[in-house]
């Protein structure tokens, strides 16, 4: 009986080890890439703004980068090809952003006086939505 208490014991440490290697491994990580259904970096990284943002297709990824000195910490969320802008840009107001001139992106997006920003990128494979810290 104290073997198996022993073994018990020992497999639920490795157990939670494991589980606690994961989550920090997450939690520390300068960037992720990730999609919907990584559920931990999923509930973990993800801002309310992206996981209320449209989805388009089926195929999103969703990238996290953490801040670094200057850099400011960004969350984006990639659709496969062309989604539709206008429906984003919509999404942005009704969330609380507006638009303004970004000498380097064109244009940006600003939510109320805060620092926090949004712009939209698209290219012929991607769009993606960009909130910035």
């Amino acid at each position: 009986m104290r073997k198996v208490i022993t073994y018990g014991s020992i497999c639920i440490l490795l157990l939670l080890s494991a589980v606690l290697y994961k989550f920090c491994s997450v939690i520390m990580a300068d960037s992720v890439d990730y999609t919907p259904s990584d559920w931990l970096a999923y509930r973990l990284l993800t801002p309310n703004e992206i996981k209320n943002a449209p989805h388009f297709s089926d195929v999103v990824m969703l990238h996290f980068r953490a801040a670094d000195g200057p850099s400011p910490q960004s969350s984006q969320i990639e659709y496969a090809g062309q989604a539709d802008i206008v429906a984003i840009q919509r999404y942005l107001v009704a969330i609380g952003y507006h638009e303004t001139d970004d000498p380097v992106m064109g244009k940006m997006w600003i939510k109320g006086d805060s620092d926090n920003g949004a712009f939209i990128t698209q290219t012929t494979d991607s769009t993606k939505l960009t909130f910035i810290e």
